[in-house]
């Protein structure tokens, strides 16, 4: 699934800036660091941004038909459901769950 995916950098941070109802901006700095094959994410809204991200990825992949052959891509669409799934569970988010 990593490298299918790209994988994840050992250490990763993401920068967020947003503003409020007074258009003050703030700014947030997340990190997410790869430890022992284990991945920490410093809350869920990052761990749901970080899986839909390798969502886009990997139906770039799919439609681009990046994948050797029939079977890889076969085995690769499986391994990222199982993903998808195994990640929504721990996201606990209803919609992540929804189709269409």
């Amino acid at each position: 699934l990593k490298s299918d995916l790209g994988g994840l950098c050992k250490n990763l941070c993401l920068e967020i800036t947003y503003h409020d109802l007074n258009k003050q901006q703030f700014n947030d700095d997340k990190y997410i660091m790869n430890n022992d094959s284990k991945i920490y994410f410093e809350n869920n809204g990052i761990r749901k941004a970080i899986l839909l991200l390798y969502y886009v990825q990997f139906i770039k992949k799919w439609r681009n038909k990046e994948f050797e052959t029939e079977m890889s891509q076969t085995n690769a669409m499986n391994d990222f459901i199982d993903y998808f799934k195994s990640e929504i569970d721990v996201i606990n988010d209803k919609y992540l769950n929804e189709s269409g």
